[in-house]
Parts: structure tokens; sequence; C-alpha cells
């Protein structure tokens, strides 16, 4: 006697994977010092992404101190009072990654540094929107972390307070959220709860025992299967300072090293002054053709140019730089990830500084495409000092040589599609330069995912 069964297998349409999830933390603290460290949370393993949170008595600086191992300063010292600063830093651990991580602060005083790692972290990108922060010079016992919009589903949605005070304790921390670390001689607080599905996140409220000024931070971080799965998510690569011609030669060579999949690679430049020859003739990278984004003629100091090329060879590859005279080209490159590849651009800008001597300058662009990220073109001179990121704005390279030009991103998607500033700022008055900006939004490619479903298993019947 025969028996038949029939199964039947109900695809969804949800990719297989591990959640990404908080692995441990860690936490030091002291009441004076320059000197930061903290050691690497429990268990931490090669792929993890590991953040780093500073909270520091006073407007001073934050700098990473891990030679070869840097992280990634995501938050550049916020200071949305006047008695502390907040830092935000991040990494994704390779082999050899040493088992204590160390950051200088620029005075002599009390801090707090914790360090929290998640484990199966999404690999194309970090952020689902940006980091938004708060803080007031009130002093107040009460306050909150700013309500951010997710646009995926299961990120993780950070929020974190920070007072001022060395016997200050929080008291009262977001409802539903677990926070792993909660102490310090400055104290911090820094708690999460994974968004499931796609929504406004609200904001969330912190207390404390003495009134003293604070600041604030919210962010979500993607989960693995955030970001469509399929490569919806942009994120950086590499960059390299490509030095200058010396002014003698009509072009500038140079080498940068791209990886991951759905690549666009970015040549960042200035050529002769402005009044002079705008004749640049060629852009190559790896002997393929560049196009270009935008140009600024309009600028103080030099003209500006942002060329861009979709699917580049990985590896290292050659970019050449040609004018139709010799001046002085000044170079950078970068590469991202998970970016649109028939058309990634979405809307340009550019915007000059009020006068020639300002030492900030912010400018703003709408997106029209949900999860762009922006690049920004900073150009000016200040004694060979490097440009500061300011709001909203990450600095990835500048040119060593003089100080520019400057490469800046968003570190993040903006989402959704919105108006967008980043600020750069100079440490002194600019010899006549001004600050001048080329801003370009570029859009994520939105492949549908691919690979391994989960599904549902259902018994239709069984039959003799």
């Amino acid at each position: 006697m025969k028996r038949l069964l029939l199964i039947a297998f109900l695809l969804t349409s949800h990719p297989l994977y591990a959640a990404t999830t908080v692995r441990s933390s860690s936490t030091n603290t002291a009441g004076t010092g320059t000197a930061l460290s903290v050691s690497a949370p429990a268990g931490t393993t090669t792929g993890d992404l590991v953040f780093v949170f500073i909270s520091s008595n006073g407007t001073i600086t934050h700098t990473d101190n891990n030679g070869s191992t840097p992280f990634t300063e995501d938050l550049n010292d916020y200071q949305g009072s006047t008695s502390g600063t907040l830092s935000i830093w991040e990494r994704r651990i390779l082999a050899g990654d040493p088992s204590t991580y160390n950051f200088t602060i620029g005075a002599t005083t009390r801090w707090t540094i914790h360090a929290i790692t998640l484990q199966s972290p999404n690999t194309t990108g970090i952020y689902d929107g940006t980091i938004s922060t708060n803080g007031s010079v009130t002093t107040v016992t009460t306050a909150n972390a700013n309500s951010i919009t997710t646009g995926v589903a299961n990120s993780l949605h950070f929020a974190l307070l920070t007072d001022d005070g060395a016997s200050n304790t929080i008291t009262s921390t977001p409802a539903g959220y677990t926070c792993p670390q909660n102490s310090g001689q400055q104290t911090m607080a820094v708690c999460y709860k994974v968004i499931a599905s796609p929504s406004a996140t609200g904001t969330q409220s912190f207390s404390w025992t003495s009134a003293s000024e604070w600041n604030s931070a919210s962010f979500a971080v993607l989960d693995v299967g955030g970001g469509g799965g399929g490569g919806a998510t942009i994120a950086f690569d590499a960059a390299t300072d490509g030095l200058n011609n010396g002014g003698s030669t009509n072009s500038l060579t140079f080498t940068h090293s791209s990886s991951g999949s759905n690549r666009i690679g970015w040549v960042v430049f200035a050529g002769d002054n402005v009044g002079g020859a705008d004749d640049i003739t060629s852009v190559t990278w790896g002997g393929t053709a560049c196009a270009l984004a935008v140009k600024y003629t309009g600028a103080y100091s030099r003209y500006m140019y942002v060329y861009y090329i979709t699917g580049q060879a990985t590896g290292s590859q050659t970019i050449i730089i040609t004018a139709s005279s010799n001046h002085y080209i000044l170079a950078v490159a970068a590469s991202y990830t998970g970016v649109d590849q028939s058309s990634p651009i979405d809307v340009t800008t550019t915007n000059r500084s009020a006068t020639s001597t300002d030492l900030t300058l912010t400018t703003s662009l709408t997106t029209t495409v949900n999860n762009d990220w922006i690049l920004l073109m900073e150009d000016g001179y200040d004694g060979g000092a490097p440009p500061d990121p300011g709001a909203g704005a990450t600095r990835r390279v500048y040119g060593a040589a003089f100080g520019e030009p400057g490469l800046f991103d968003s570190n993040g998607a903006i989402t959704p599609a919105a108006s967008y500033s980043m600020t750069t700022t100079f440490p002194s008055v600019p010899t006549g330069t001004g600050i001048n900006h080329a801003m370009v939004a570029f859009k994520p490619n939105v492949t549908a995912p691919t690979g391994p479903k989960k599904g549902t298993v259902t018994l239709l019947g069984v039959g003799r």
C-alpha cells in the first residue's frame, strides 16, 4: 500500500538572519586626567561593532589615541551645555585589534567613558538615519533625548544623556529601554530598545539628583537585516589624501583602493585660483573616465570640482586629473558601497561664507530619495590648518600639505528624504579665502534582496 505525503512550503519575504544585539559593555571613569581608556567589552570579537561614548566636564576636545586601529568620531565634541562635552565613536573590530581603547581629552578634568559591543552587525551600514543631539545651559533635573524616526525594521534605538556634576546620579531612565551603562564621575546613561516597525521613537526622558546642565543624543543602528537586505544601505569604504602637484605641471596622479559591492568612487579637488583657468580636461580612475557631479566657480579661493565613478575596479587603482595648463591641483578621494550604480546623483548645491574671513559655514540641501547620503567638499586656506567638522558633518580626509580640500559626509542615511545641513569650521581666520562648499546627495542601491528566505511549512494532507 502506497502512502502520499503532500507538503507545501510557503516562502515569506523576510531574509533569514540573526538579529543585531548588544553583546556586552564596559566602562571607566576618573575625577581628573587627560588620558582615557576603556577595556573592550567582554567577548568582543572580529566582526563586532563597538561604540564608545565619552563625556567630560568643560567644553574641550576629545581625540582618538588608538594609532593604527582608530575609531571614527560620529558625534564630534557636542557641547549643548557650557559645562560638558559629549562624543560618540565607533569601530568594526578586526583581527588583532587591541583589548583596550584609548582617547585623550583637551584638559585635565573629570570624565566617563562607556563602550558597548554589538554582535551580528549590519555589514553594509551602521546608522538608520543620523544622530540627533540636545542639550542646555539651563540647570534642571529632568531632560529628554530627541525623538527620531527609524526607516527600517528592527533598528536598535539608542538614547543617552550625560549631566554635569561629580556627585550626580541618573535616577530615572526611559521606560522599556535597557541601560547597560549608567554611572561615572561625569554621569552618563546609555540605553537602547529594538524598534520593531519603522516609526517615531518619541522623546525619551531622564532624571537625576541635582540640578545641572546636560547633553543628550538619540540615534538608531541598523539591524543586520536592515536597509532592505539587498544593498539599500550606503556605507563608507575608504579615503585617500591625493596630495598635490606642486603647481608646476598640468596633472596629478595618485592611487586609491576600493572594496565592497555597488561601489562609488569620488575624486574631490581644487584647481586653479578663481579668475585663473577653469580648464580640467579629464579625470580617470583605473583608466576609466569619471563624471562631473558638481563644480563651483564662485568660490573665494580655487575652482572646486567633485567627480565620481560607479562600479570602479576593486583594489588599488590609479587616479589621474588632467588640465590644459599648469597650475595647482589639490585632491582627495573616497569610496562608498551600497550606491545606485546607474544614476547615483540625487541633488547638488554650492555655497560660500558671507565674508572671506568667516570661521564657519553651514550648507543645506533637500534630498528627494529616501536613504540618501550626503558628501561635502570644503575648500579654503587657514595657514595649513585642516577644516573641522561641525554639526551634521563627519570628516573623512583632507589635504595634509595645505589643509585643503576637505571631504566630509553625513555618516548616515537621510530618512525620510528631507532638508539636511552640514557645518565646517576653521580654528582661526582664513587668509582671505573664506569657506567654500560643494555638496552632493547620492542615492542608495535599492535592488530587491535575494538569498535564503524564512518559510512556513504547512501540512496539506496525508493519503494512502
